[in-house]
């Protein structure tokens, strides 16, 4: 009965009620356990000895009483509760999920439950705009539900979450002062296999003989059954080994060093080696290949399954390593998983292929053939791979724990790896319980431990006291201190500096007088532009200030990165400014990065709030080609489509966005999408299968540049005008994604109409007169413009002059195609003078502030 007392406590988890910070569902019985799609209940009755006990028992539905969970020894028939889920695993995450997503929204608004978590939550801040101060308090309000969600799952364990000033409490007890850190080795001893020792991982007190003072150390149990691993100050160190060395002299002593880089026997100090160097210390030249020596990989895509990469039948140092290395690096493209991991399932298609990788991580390590090849730089490539993902944290603490159980020299760097994932994700439960563990090995917190400490922490009060313990235990003396405090504590120092009027150069000043020369990183370099663009008002504009400190930080040898770039393009989405959209995709050369799905996120948000349809088709179309597109991507754009977007501008085809080739639509026209939701992986398959194998030569920020300015501009002052609309066909040139030679050149001018596209819907509200909807009958009348053409001559660049191919028309209008009312017969002389004229009224009506 236990197992169904369990399980349904489980299942009620998402409808207790709370009386405090962390409250506990104690009742028999759950109030919603009528809910199908959590509960399943298997009904297991209890069978005669001649029963064959390996058939399936019957599963029904039914409602379970609260007189079922009485213990009965004359009950016949047990009941068991299960969550409907593809196994435990998915059963534990919902129940996780629905912590943050419904227990946490009641919490949150408990005051009093939520003073414990105020100094890992801040508070939001006031800006002197209503955007700004919006996105703080939702900020704000999704630190709260987060640490709430936190509390509720400590709480499910009968466990409550630290205080963060234990945790500081913690910390200052396990930091000497930095003057006075000793200097922490290892060294590995090998005793003979004839003395029977049984030595387990823990802490060991070392009595020295001559002086009789108390030591600590930390044991780790080797490979060898006959060695240990000892850990402690390097002068403890010696006094043991020497000590050994006196009453047996047929030990082994190795020293490992103060950082773990090099493998066992890199330095043998007992007994010295014949013929070798280094007074008999240093190995041979012929044992070079046991060094350790680190690898920079680069993440990469793959075109297999995780579980078709070749796992070697016998394992060696390289190919352990290259194994791990491809599993932890490379990553099928999403396009891929669904092609290989797409099956239908209970909780629908989607699955966590980080999941499968890290799977088959944990059992390569778990290989009993592959433990002598197990090495730091590997152990922490796994690691990292694993701590930044929620779900998987659990695994990166097994591999720590099974290298301890192996006597791998494990420092504080590896612990920090872990740490930092907590501090990731906020969780200063597990951060205070990995702390403990560190004090438990007798490892000392760093300062990258304390900087990870203080990016936890959010309370500027709070995190003002922990930089004074930093400092009075000597850390300031470092300079990466000094950078690590000023990334950090950036976004508040801004945020006081410019809530106070100072401007920009005395803000940096002041920085530089905190933290010295070389403050300014990347991280600090972010929060600042973000506390820039909250500030900025047309009264007070600040995008400048932004720009000069982009050019300061360029200027000192850094350069920037995507994440700032996707800063001001998130910033330009919701303010709908192209001009600084367009100079912070003039960062991409410089930067040495290319877009990627925030990215066009952004600027598909851009491009239909400011009703740039060329500007959103060229987005798309090389979003689709890059595989960049997201799900609130292809949602924004299905809107545009399906004319359901709630601006009306939108609703008219000739404003569509022109996206795929004018000669798919009859294919369309004769096979209609079957329903609304496929619409988008219609679309992308088109263009997909019309191009395979071609990127876009021009990079993004060119292509789409020029169809904001030579499109949506003159189109906007056309419709100002009461003009029809009139510009001129944008065309892509194409690639080899391969780099073979031949490029084609792209005409976008097709438009969804899904009245005529989509079944069901009624094809009378479809425009038949617009010139991307064809008729059977036109098409054998009349020859239509290529949508792609070769482009014979691969060493001239003819893109500028392609886009005056000609005017968009219509192929029904009296006037002899011209779509709209006639004009009269000089109006536009040439499409090189017209592109001219028009780029003049542009520049004119900027300077009467029309734009």
């Amino acid at each position: 009965m236990s197992l169904a007392i369990k399980s349904i406590w489980r299942a009620r988890s998402r409808c207790s009620a709370f009386s405090g910070p962390f409250p506990k569902s104690r009742a028999p019985l759950p109030s919603r356990i009528s809910n199908l799609y959590a509960v399943r209940l298997e009904s297991t009755t209890a069978r005669s000895d001649d029963t064959n006990s390996t058939e399936p028992s019957e599963t029904a539905l039914v409602s379970l009483p609260e007189k079922s969970l009485e213990v009965s020894e004359q009950q016949p028939e047990q009941v068991i509760a299960n969550l409907v889920t593809d196994d435990a695993h998915e059963s534990r995450n919902r129940v996780f999920k629905d912590a943050f997503r419904i227990d946490a929204l009641r919490l949150v608004e408990d005051k009093d439950a939520m003073k414990l978590f105020k100094p890992v939550i801040g508070k939001p801040l006031q800006y002197p705009n209503e955007q700004a101060n919006k996105a703080s308090e939702q900020e704000h309000r999704r630190d709260a539900r987060r640490q709430a969600g936190l509390g509720v799952v400590w709480s499910h364990f009968d466990k409550t979450v630290p205080e963060w000033i234990e945790c500081f409490g913690l910390m200052k007890r396990m930091t000497p002062q930095w003057s006075e850190r000793a200097n922490m080795s290892a060294v590995r001893i090998v005793l003979p296999k004839t003395w029977d020792i049984e030595v387990n991982n823990q802490n060991l007190e070392y009595v020295d003989s001559a002086t009789g003072v108390l030591q600590k150390l930390r044991a780790v149990v080797d490979r060898n059954p006959s060695a240990i691993v000892l850990r402690g100050q390097s002068k403890i160190l010696v006094k043991v080994a020497d000590e050994i060395v006196r009453y047996c002299q047929d030990a082994e002593i190795y020293e490992l060093g103060e950082v773990a880089a090099s493998d066992y026997k890199t330095r043998q100090l007992w007994p010295t080696i014949e013929n070798a160097p280094n007074g008999g210390a240093s190995l041979p030249d012929d044992h070079n290949d046991n060094i350790w020596v680190h690898k920079e990989y680069q993440p990469h895509s793959l075109d297999v399954p995780y579980e078709q990469i070749p796992r070697p039948s016998l394992w060696t140092h390289d190919n352990f390593e290259h194994y791990i290395s491809t599993l932890c690096y490379g990553k099928v493209p999403p396009h891929l998983a669904i092609r290989f991991y797409g099956q239908r399932r209970v909780n629908g298609r989607y699955i966590d292929t980080d999941g499968i990788r890290i799977k088959l991580i944990v059992d390569a390590f778990d290989d009993p053939a592959a433990k002598p090849f197990i090495t730091i730089p590997v152990l922490k490539m796994a690691i990292s791979m694993m701590a930044f993902r929620g779900g998987h944290r659990a695994s990166a603490n097994h591999l720590i724990q099974l290298g301890e159980e192996l006597g791998i020299p494990m420092d504080t760097d590896i612990y920090n790896i872990m740490l930092e994932g907590y501090a990731h994700k906020r969780d200063i439960g597990f951060f205070y319980k990995f702390l403990r563990r560190m004090q438990a090995r007798y490892h000392h917190p760093n300062i990258r431990t304390w900087l990870l400490f203080l990016r936890l922490v959010r309370g500027e009060d709070e995190r003002r006291q922990v930089i004074v313990a930093m400092y009075q235990l000597g850390m300031f003396n470092h300079q990466a201190t000094r950078r690590g405090i000023a990334d950090v504590m950036a976004s508040l120092d801004a945020y006081a500096a410019f809530k106070a009027g100072i401007p920009l150069k005395g803000f940096l000043n002041e920085q530089k007088e905190r933290y010295g020369e070389g403050w300014l990183a990347v991280d600090g370099l972010n929060s600042i532009v973000t506390e820039l663009l909250r500030f900025h008002r047309p009264e007070d504009p600040r995008i400048e200030d932004c720009k000069k400190l982009v050019r300061i930080y360029a200027e000192s040898g850094h350069r920037v990165e995507l994440k700032t770039i996707n800063i001001f393009l998130s910033y330009a989405a919701k303010s709908r400014d192209w001009d600084t959209a367009l100079w912070a995709m003039s960062l991409f050369k410089d930067a040495g990065c290319e877009p990627d799905q925030e990215t066009y996120g952004a600027l598909l948000s851009l491009a239909v709030k400011t009703r740039s349809p060329h500007a959103l088709g060229t987005v798309y179309f090389y979003g689709v080609l890059h595989r960049q597109l997201k799900k609130g991507s292809r949602a924004l754009l299905s809107q545009v489509l399906l004319r359901k977007h709630k601006d009306p501008f939108w609703g008219k085809l000739e404003h569509q966005p022109g996206i795929f080739p004018r000669q798919v639509i009859p294919g369309i026209l004769a096979d209609k999408i079957p329903r609304v939701w496929v619409v988008m992986s219609r679309v992308e398959r088109v263009i997909l299968d019309k191009w395979a194998g071609y990127v876009p030569l021009k990079p993004l920020e060119y292509a789409l540049g020029l169809s904001y300015r030579s499109n949506d501009l003159p189109m906007h002052l056309q419709i100002k005008a009461g003009k029809p609309i009139q510009v001129q066909d944008l065309i892509v040139k194409l690639r080899r994604a391969d780099g073979q030679p031949g490029k084609i050149n792209v005409r976008l001018k097709g438009r969804f109409d899904p009245a005529r596209m989509i079944w069901g819907w009624d094809e009378s509200l479809g425009d038949t007169n617009h010139p991307s909807i064809l008729k059977e009958e036109e098409e054998e009348e009349e020859e239509e413009e290529p949508d792609s053409w070769p482009d014979d001559d691969d060493d001239v660049d003819d893109t500028p002059k392609l886009l005056s191919a000609g005017p968009e028309t219509d192929p029904k209008s009296p006037d002899g195609g011209q779509y709209g009312p006639p004009e009269r017969p000089d109006s536009t002389p040439s499409p090189e003078a017209a592109l001219e004229e028009l780029e003049k009224k542009i520049e004119e009506a900027r300077r009467r502030d029309q734009f």
